[in-house]
């Protein structure tokens, strides 16, 4: 532009003198307030606060508050690209009974990690539009098979939103 700024589509900040890329204006959620809420920083702060997580997808545009659904590091099918239920790695760790996604899903130690994780996260929160009022653990993890994941591994999110959207649905009842 005039400014001499290159307009990519792509948001970021200035850290330690260097321009860091966020996110894309594109995946901008727009709460029901009008606030603009970048989703990528959030799901890796959300990450960054459950490690067992494998990943963490906000929702929330033109709605009343921002949600998450997650899924558990579990076991990769190294032909398929597609996930066992089995658990894997730092998600071994929360419970040492609990073996699969399956029974994370219902475990009371598995509850009270991701709920402990969501208040570190949300006591971090930008803003008050930036905190996660309501989860759901997803039964697999995303995938390229599954088209949740282009071929580099960037989240589709409308393709996750539609797919799960009953789970979505049912955490803004």
């Amino acid at each position: 532009d005039a400014e001499g700024w290159l307009h990519s589509g792509d948001i970021g900040k200035f850290a330690d003198g260097l321009l860091c890329i966020t996110g894309r204006l594109k995946e901008l959620i727009i709460g029901a307030g009008g606030e603009n809420i970048a989703p990528v920083p959030m799901e890796d702060s959300l990450k960054k606060c459950m490690p067992a997580l494998s990943n963490a997808v906000v929702i929330g545009d033109k709605r009343k508050y921002i949600v998450a659904l997650l899924t558990l590091k579990s076991r990769p099918n190294l032909e398929t690209g597609e996930f066992y239920d089995d658990l894997f790695a730092e998600a071994l760790e929360v419970n040492a009974d609990v073996k699969t996604v399956t029974e994370a899903r219902g475990d009371a130690k598995w509850k009270a990690y991701l709920d402990a994780g969501l208040a570190e996260y949300n006591k971090t929160a930008a803003s008050n539009a930036h905190k996660v009022q309501k989860y759901v653990v997803l039964d697999t993890d995303l995938s390229v098979p599954a088209g949740d994941l282009t071929a580099t591994l960037k989240l589709k999110r409308s393709v996750v939103a539609e797919r799960c959207n009953a789970e979505i649905e049912r955490m803004y009842q």
